[in-house]
């Protein structure tokens, strides 16, 4: 019987090493493909490449850049970060302090079901709510979109990190005398890191998002051949780096295929940016 388990666990160690080993390489030639394909317009035009306009004329050997479409990427999810960010901690809050509550139970069900929903409804919510009716593509009406997905990821996460406290650390402050938001401060401050390092991942999440902004944010020139202009304040041409990498993917312009693995190759470093500032923090929470 001893032997019979020993070689079912042996049997097991070696499935899981080899699907792990499989993921790994999997991960790993995505990321080489990335950092391959990506790297050839810096290598080629330098930082250039991060600053410039694309090149989109098929007689000209130069890539161009994808300097506009970071600039609209950072547009977005710095309008949505500003506005998610704030919305979703105080929410968290709130479903904190208030477990028991009617509201907070409903608040509660209805952002668990935004968090599970395809994203790309949330697109499809602000286009036919919004763009329709306003006829412009702004950069606000694809930050909205990214809120469905940052403010319940966001509330939810903090009321959970806030959970994991000790409850003598709240009943100390009730103790004392602090009133209910003077407590939840003391509680905020002692799980700053955990909360910081949640708003990050938060950030990270949405920098990728690319089913939204599909619908809010879609193509209206052509990838290959059409004009670039860019109005900051009344819309959001180009567009982000997400739809450039799916429009990029469908182009027939050699050029614009290699300037798609350069933006795969930004995005690729902003949230392995993000990433590590949370495992810092997080590493940090467990050696304290």
């Amino acid at each position: 019987m001893v032997r019979k388990y020993r070689a079912r666990d042996l049997a097991l160690g070696i499935l899981v090493s080899v699907a792990s080993g499989l993921i790994l390489a999997l991960v790993l030639w995505m990321l080489g493909s990335i950092f391959y394909y990506g790297s050839i317009p810096i290598i080629r035009e330098g930082l250039k490449a991060l600053i410039a306009s694309p090149n989109t004329s098929p007689e000209s050997p130069q890539y161009g850049g994808v300097g506009p479409l970071i600039y609209s990427t950072l547009i977005i999810v710095g309008a949505c970060v500003l506005i998610g960010l704030p919305l979703g901690f105080l929410t968290g809050l709130y479903l904190y302090e208030y477990p028991t509550s009617r509201l907070s139970s409903i608040a509660r069900r209805l952002l668990e079901v935004l968090v599970e929903a395809p994203t790309v409804c949330y697109g499809l919510v602000i286009y036919l709510t919004f763009v329709l009716a306003i006829k412009e593509k702004l950069a606000l009406f694809a930050a909205l979109s990214l809120l469905f997905i940052i403010v319940p990821y966001v509330a939810i996460q903090t009321c959970d990190i806030l959970s994991t406290l000790p409850p003598e650390l709240k009943e100390t402050c009730i103790s004392l005398g602090l009133s209910r938001w003077k407590t939840l401060k003391v509680l905020s401050r002692a799980a700053w890191r955990a909360l910081v390092a949640n708003m990050m991942i938060s950030v990270a999440k949405v920098l990728g998002e690319t089913g939204p902004l599909l619908i809010v944010a879609h193509v209206t020139v052509d990838i290959a051949w059409g004009p670039w202009v860019y109005h900051p304040l009344t819309s959001i041409e180009p567009v982000p780096l997400t739809v450039f990498i799916y429009a990029a993917a469908l182009s027939a312009l050699h050029k614009i295929v290699i300037l798609g693995w350069l933006a795969c190759l930004v995005l690729t470093g902003m949230a392995f940016g993000l990433f590590i500032i949370a495992r810092v923090l997080t590493r940090t929470i467990e050696i304290l």
